[in-house]
C-alpha cells in the first residue's frame, strides 16, 4: 500500500477515499489540527444564522475575528439580483441532474430549490 501512495504522490495524482481518526475521551478543545490558536472554541455556535434560500445553506451572521460581510457569498456581488438569478439557475440545474436519480421523494425535496423570480 506505501509503494502504491508513493507511485501516486510522485505522479501528482491521488487514491481518492475517505480516512477517519476517532479519538475517546479527551477533552473537548484539546488539540486540533489547526495552530492552537486557530481552534474553533464554541462561539460560532452561539452566533445567529440565517438561510440561503436556494440551497438552504446556514450562514452566521457574525463569527469571531471575521468581518460579517465576508460571511454571506450575496455580499461578495455589486448586483444582488444577478447573485440572486444566479443562485436560482444553478439551483434549477441541480434539480434537472437529479432527475436521473432514483432516489426517495424526501432526498429529492431535501435539495436545491429554484428561488422565484
Amino acid at each position: 500500500m506505501k509503494a502504491e501512495v508513493d507511485a501516486v504522490l510522485k505522479a501528482n495524482d491521488t487514491v481518492g477515499g475517505i480516512f477517519e481518526i476517532v479519538a475517546h475521551n479527551v477533552p473537548p478543545g484539546l488539540g486540533s489540527h489547526a495552530q492552537w490558536d486557530e481552534k474553533l472554541d464554541g462561539r460560532l455556535a452561539q452566533a445567529s444564522f440565517v438561510t440561503e434560500s436556494a440551497f438552504g445553506l446556514s450562514i452566521p451572521t457574525s463569527c469571531p475575528d471575521v468581518p460579517a460581510e465576508l460571511l454571506n457569498p450575496r455580499n461578495a456581488w455589486k448586483d444582488k439580483n444577478a447573485y440572486d438569478r444566479s443562485a436560482s439557475e444553478l439551483a434549477e440545474r441541480f434539480a434537472k441532474n437529479f432527475e436521473k436519480f432514483d432516489v426517495p421523494e424526501a432526498v429529492r425535496e431535501a435539495g436545491p430549490a429554484p428561488v422565484a423570480r
